[in-house]
């Protein structure tokens, strides 16, 4: 079996993966053979085939009153890739952009904090970029969670 993967990190869903595989092995196709070879549900087929053709990986054409899917190239698949980084950077700078009028609302509301909770792992992360963040040059922090040991100097 193929390690898929690859194809989850870039969002496709599991039954979608079956549905593409299925498609790039048997050709166009109606919805009866993609459910027999990628062994998905015939409730959910058609929502699945709609988000690859959303995401440009699958398309059909209607041969006598009959839809037949086809899978996009491989190398499609590539092109969905680079679409959601540029839309991710797009929404990145818009974020960006945002920053200073959000930090200025926060400053508004702020009021002295004794205790901040953090939780799970985004929770620490956020709290080392935190200290981090506030260290002046030549100041040191020391972090130690079980048998590992960080020593971080701000160089800045």
């Amino acid at each position: 079996m193929m390690d898929t993967s690859a194809l989850e990190g870039i969002g496709l869903t599991k039954g979608e993966i079956k549905a593409y595989l299925a498609l790039l092995e048997l050709g166009p196709s109606a919805t009866g053979d993609i459910i027999s070879k990628a062994e998905v549900s015939r409730s959910k087929v058609y929502e699945m085939l709609e988000r690859l053709m959303k995401r440009g990986l699958v398309s059909f054409v209607i041969k006598e009153n009959l839809k037949y899917f086809e899978a996009a190239p491989p190398a499609q698949i590539i092109e969905y890739r680079e679409r959601t980084k540029k839309d991710l950077e797009r929404k990145e700078s818009e974020i960006k952009g945002l920053l200073p009028e959000l930090k200025r609302l926060q400053g508004i509301a702020k009021v002295p904090q004794s205790a901040t909770v953090y939780e799970g792992v985004r929770g620490i992360q956020t709290l080392y970029n935190d200290v981090l963040a506030t260290l002046q040059k030549g100041n040191h922090i020391r972090w130690s969670q079980s048998n590992q040991r960080f020593l971080r100097t701000r160089n800045s």
